[in-house]
């Protein structure tokens, strides 16, 4: 098998990672053409998404999925509303939080998922513990 050197991200890579006679690797030029890449910082954008990519596979339960009707159920037991302000959330505009962030070693399962609004959930961001504020206008009793 043939390999060569990418000269954005300095990789070695197979040959068919590459178009013909191009210099740059396929995922370098996708990634430059659709405006996701800034010269200079592709080897820090490559190592981000693989250490993210890493730690969403390490929090995944084999066999678990979490359904939209999961959510939906989910979203219905909160009342519809953000879990940290209580405002009501439209479903389109839901942000679901991961109580403990996943790559503090948090696992993907409904019972670590909260509807946040946008803002609440990027203000919270991967804090971890976070202090949790339990609406008055929940409905039903209080999750485990």
């Amino acid at each position: 098998m043939d390999w060569k050197a990418c000269a954005e991200c300095d990789r070695i890579l197979p040959r068919q990672a590459f178009q013909s006679k191009q210099s740059r690797c396929k995922e370098c030029r996708a990634l430059r053409d659709h405006g996701r890449l800034r010269p200079g910082n592709l080897a820090t954008q490559l190592r981000k998404r693989a250490a993210r990519s890493e730690r969403e596979q390490a929090a995944r339960v084999p066999g678990y999925v979490i359904t939209d009707e999961l959510l939906r159920q989910k979203l219905r037991h909160w009342g519809r509303r953000c879990h940290e302000c209580s405002r009501p959330l439209e479903s389109v505009h839901v942000s679901w939080d991961h109580v403990k962030p996943l790559h503090k070693q948090g696992l993907h399962l409904l019972s670590n998922l909260r509807p946040m609004c946008p803002s609440c959930n990027s203000r919270k961001g991967a804090k971890w513990p976070y202090p949790i504020r339990y609406s008055a206008r929940l409905t039903g009793p209080l999750p485990h």
